[in-house]
């Protein structure tokens, strides 16, 4: 949907489920890292999600600086605590990045074909799924964060 194609316009394709490693994936994981302490009692599932996280930054089809200005961005319209904005702190950012990360965290249908189409031309249809990849996982687990803190 969010990149601007409706259920009855996409073709069905039937994508085997992938089976997840059998060992602990080797992380870096700093004591600062908002999530991966949000998660600290989970193992497994923040292992996973922060090689899902490594995964966003080495696709490198959109400007790795605005993705982080997203996510900064977002855990500001999330209203999290310091630790988080202390931790993705960025300065800057381009007004269409700052715009689609508005629009998708209120509604993921409002990003419009004429934004998704100036990102295509930009940075390619990879670029397209970079940043939404980079919205879905963190609105998700600011989401889960701002619950949490409540």
């Amino acid at each position: 949907i969010a990149l601007g194609r409706e259920p009855d316009d996409m073709a069905t394709t039937v994508i085997p489920t992938p089976t997840a490693p059998s060992t602990d994936l080797d992380i870096e994981i700093t004591k600062e890292h908002p999530v991966a302490n949000l998660l600290s009692l989970t193992n497994k599932l923040r292992l996973y999600w922060l090689q899902l996280e490594e995964s966003l930054w080495s696709m490198d089809s959109y400007p790795t600086n605005e993705l982080k200005y997203i996510r900064f961005h977002l855990v500001n319209l999330f209203k999290l605590n310091s630790e988080y904005s202390n931790f993705y702190r960025i300065e800057g950012s381009s007004d269409t990045s700052k715009s689609i990360a508005d629009q998708f965290v209120y509604d993921v249908r409002s990003i419009t074909v004429r934004q998704r189409e100036e990102i295509v031309n930009d940075f390619g249809s990879e670029g397209l799924l970079n940043i939404m990849i980079c919205l879905a996982i963190y609105d998700g687990i600011f989401r889960v964060a701002a619950v949490l803190e409540s």
